[in-house]
């Protein structure tokens, strides 16, 4: 006889629906496909808080989300850009509801657009400058890779010691 106690559940979430993406650093992810999750994928969350800011306006998301981790934070404030945009809770007639979507749609695009673009750029310009770091390195290993060999030359002779 099995008591209560005993029995073990296991939930599992349906991820069929849900859509591979890749985060801001490079690691694989899922979200569940909608117009925010698409738009949002792959931004950092600094632009997400910036997107929000813009779209929403005033709000003290960054304080009451400091203290959770990355995709958390992500995820609460694509819960809060998914109500703000199908103006959940509002008393309004159809048509005045569709006017207000669509116009925060529009608000929220524009904003997503330009974040997107102000980080792809960040972005652009750091592989840059990496690019110039790596090549200065190399250029500084090569200047001494000549000087090293002719140290060992100069040793030899001194010590009148075979070269190798």
């Amino acid at each position: 006889m099995n008591d209560v106690n005993d029995v073990k559940v296991q939930l599992r979430i349906d991820k069929t629906n849900y859509q591979p993406t890749t985060t801001s650093r490079g690691t694989k992810s899922l979200n569940n496909g909608d117009e925010v999750a698409v738009a949002l994928a792959g931004l950092p969350v600094e632009y997400v808080y910036e997107v929000v800011d813009q779209v929403i306006g005033d709000n003290d998301f960054r304080q009451r989300y400091a203290n959770n981790n990355t995709g958390m934070q992500r995820m609460h404030l694509g819960n809060k850009l998914r109500g703000f945009l199908s103006c959940g809770g509002m008393r309004l007639s159809d048509q005045e509801r569709e006017n207000l979507m669509l116009e925060r749609r529009n608000t929220f695009d524009t904003m997503v657009t330009e974040q997107r673009l102000q980080w792809e750029e960040q972005e652009r310009q750091r592989k840059i400058e990496l690019e110039h770091e790596r090549a200065e390195r190399e250029a500084a290993a090569e200047e001494k890779r000549p000087r090293a060999r002719g140290r060992r030359k100069q040793v030899e002779a001194q010590d009148g010691s075979p070269p190798i």
